[in-house]
């Protein structure tokens, strides 16, 4: 079963499930957890989210790809009602990632002292897609790095405040 949003084509690998759905005027598209999951405490594990995301809009069997990321976020409840927090803060799914078996997992590390279980079905990350360009990587010498800055270094990070 295939679910357009505006642009973007999911694959559900169960139809029984909630479909991904973004409320009017959200910018996430809301996904569930395909299978019951516990987590140990102080530990990771990947939660399937049910869909294989195909990317772009499709004309006559034909792809129109965009330039577009798509990002996996968490939902604002996942850590006070789990205490679980997605790895890394948030995932990148490129569009590479659209084989057959490519379901969209979410890494959901436990920060508390007991397991902790994430119900089939309960919606726990939300997808946002956004626009990019792709820029051309130019790799400058220091000659070109002393002449193109504009003020002197600030000292590192976070020393702009």
């Amino acid at each position: 079963m295939y679910h357009t949003y505006e642009n973007i084509s999911f694959k559900l690998i169960d139809p029984t499930l909630p479909m991904p759905h973004r409320a009017d005027g959200n910018t996430g598209i809301d996904l569930y957890s395909r299978l019951e999951v516990v987590i140990n405490p102080h530990t990771m594990a990947l939660v399937p989210l049910n869909v294989i995301v195909l990317y772009g809009m499709w004309h006559d069997n034909k792809e129109l790809m965009h330039a577009r990321g798509t990002f996996l976020l968490p939902r604002s409840s996942l850590f006070s009602k789990h205490g679980v927090m997605l790895v890394n803060s948030m995932g990148v799914i490129d569009a590479s990632y659209r084989g057959p078996e490519d379901e969209v997992k979410a890494a959901l590390f436990n920060l508390t002292d007991k397991a902790t279980v994430i119900p089939r079905g309960e919606r726990i990350c939300q997808l946002v897609c956004l626009t990019y360009e792709t820029p051309e990587v130019i790799i400058v010498n220091e000659d070109v790095l002393q002449t193109k800055t504009i003020s002197p270094s600030r000292g590192g990070f976070g020393s702009t405040g």
